[in-house]
């Protein structure tokens, strides 16, 4: 990655240079008017509240409930001999709040957080890959000004000698030593060389828009293209989409990490106040306040597989990207084989001329 301080510095000093503009300044004005940093930010503030909501939910959890209903039958004590003992009202209610404190949930809340990060990350990096993208055309676009300017000042040249040239042939059509057709030849050439720089100036303008869209700088052909040494000396450690690549495919091994936690179980505790009717001792047949509290246990034993063909899914996708890799590779192969056998070819020829020739 390009060190930001080394930026910031030459992006100082090219501005001090106001009849110039360097790569390295139109790199840095592209990454700025390309509002890369805004969304890293963002992302970042977006990845902090994923983090928090999966943290929350270490946090005792407090919920309140209530129902009233009206049933078929009741609970009845008989005597006999002497008739219903007790009989509880059909009609009932229970109003009250829970609380509930997870315990173990099989590692879903470390593997969600883990899975925000690195999909956090993966978002950076696919956003530093458009950048690299970016930067691509920007020097595609400054160079190609650098060699349309070049060449204009080819022409330029061309056509100051042709207008010499020219002067000293008329002047000798004039002394009667040539004849017109010499003359015309030689304003045709000239012509042509005008229509010419008049082209490449056409292109240049239009490179030169192309590099202030992208930077959003204002540069005008008045204005000398330059590369400065400290670019020269800047290296990129690795391709930014190899990084995304490698953050996408840790992304699908946390997915199904995160999949395959589901099917854990998960143990809480809890405890519950209210008021109902009956109470708990429904023998009093009278509405009482009351609390429970205790501990939950739930684990899926069976969801018709749906979890293993969710994991199977991942498992083949991280494959897809793997595949392709393998592929890319062994066309590369390929491709090196071809050239070595080429190679061997052409020095195997050579060598062959070169015996008969008596080189060798």
């Amino acid at each position: 990655m390009f060190s930001f301080l080394i930026f910031a510095m030459n992006y100082l000093m090219s501005l001090a240079q106001s009849d110039s503009v360097s790569l390295l300044q139109c790199l840095v004005s592209a990454r700025s008017h390309a509002l890369i940093k805004p969304q890293i930010e963002t992302l970042n503030q977006i990845a902090g509240l994923e983090i928090s909501g999966r943290n929350a939910t270490n946090l005792p959890a407090l919920s309140a409930y209530g129902k009233a209903w009206y049933q078929s039958d009741a609970v009845t004590v008989s005597i006999p001999g002497i008739g219903d003992f007790l009989e509880v009202d059909k009609f009932q209610y229970n109003f009250g709040i829970e609380a509930n404190q997870k315990i173990y949930d099989g590692g879903i809340a470390r593997k969600g957080k883990d899975l925000d990060a690195i999909s956090n990350e993966s978002q950076i990096n696919k956003i530093e890959t458009e950048l690299y993208q970016l930067n691509n055309q920007v020097v595609d676009f400054f160079f190609k000004s650098m060699l349309l300017d070049k060449n204009k000042e080819v022409l330029r040249l061309k056509e100051s000698i042709l207008n010499k040239r020219l002067d000293e042939l008329e002047s000798a059509y004039e002394n009667g030593m040539i004849s017109l057709s010499e003359v015309r030849k030689m304003k045709a050439e000239l012509l042509s060389t005008y229509q010419k720089i008049m082209e490449i100036e056409k292109y240049q303008l239009q490179t030169l828009s192309a590099l202030e869209i992208l930077t959003g700088l204002e540069i005008d052909t008045g204005k000398a293209l330059f590369v400065s040494d400290s670019l020269a000396r800047l290296t990129i450690d690795s391709r930014p989409e190899y990084t995304y690549f490698g953050a996408e495919l840790l992304k699908l091994d946390k997915m199904a990490g995160l999949n395959a936690a589901k099917n854990f179980p998960k143990l809480y505790a809890f405890g519950q106040t209210g008021y109902s009717y009956p109470g708990l001792n429904f023998f009093e047949n009278q509405s009482d306040y009351y609390y429970i509290i205790g501990a939950r246990l739930s684990w899926t034993i069976f969801d018709w597989n749906q979890n293993k063909r969710e994991t199977q899914i991942l498992k083949k996708k991280l494959l897809v990207p793997g595949l392709k890799n393998s592929i890319r590779n062994w066309r590369c192969q390929q491709i090196v084989k071809s050239l070595n056998r080429k190679n061997y070819r052409s020095l195997l020829h050579w060598t062959n001329k070169s015996l008969n020739s008596g080189l060798l």
